[in-house]
């Protein structure tokens, strides 16, 4: 497994230079960006947590989403969310318009999203204590 391939990411844009987002990669390292930053590594997912990733991916939608999709007509100009996640041997790229909670939720990519925040601030916990 290649040390530096995206398991998970996903990137929330509005307009240049506002975004933010987060991504693991498949050898457990979390990185966070925000505006025209470069990704920041804030964090090292321990295998167990890795897993749980994997399980949240898995009961996902994320196979499911379409590689593009415009935002509803009342969202015009609402941020877009560009997800990227390989794993079980499938890629995907999607890029969903018109994204707030209510939407990730009705496609059913609020609780990954949820479980890659608590994932990584469990590791950033872990390592601020030893």
């Amino acid at each position: 497994m290649a040390s530096n391939k995206i398991l998970v990411s996903y990137l929330i844009s509005k307009g240049t230079g506002r975004s933010s987002g987060m991504r693991i990669l498949q050898d457990g390292r979390a990185e966070t960006k925000t505006g025209l930053e470069p990704w920041q590594k804030v964090a090292k997912l321990n295998p167990g947590q890795v897993e749980r990733i994997l399980q949240a991916l898995r009961t996902s939608a994320i196979l499911e989403l379409p590689a593009h999709a415009d935002a509803p007509e009342d969202m015009f100009d609402s941020p877009a969310c560009e997800w990227q996640a390989s794993f079980d041997g499938h890629t995907k790229k999607a890029v969903i318009g018109g994204w707030d909670d209510q939407r990730a939720d009705d496609l059913n990519m609020g609780k990954l999203m949820d479980q890659m925040y608590t994932e990584i601030s469990e590791a950033q916990t872990s390592s601020a204590s030893r």
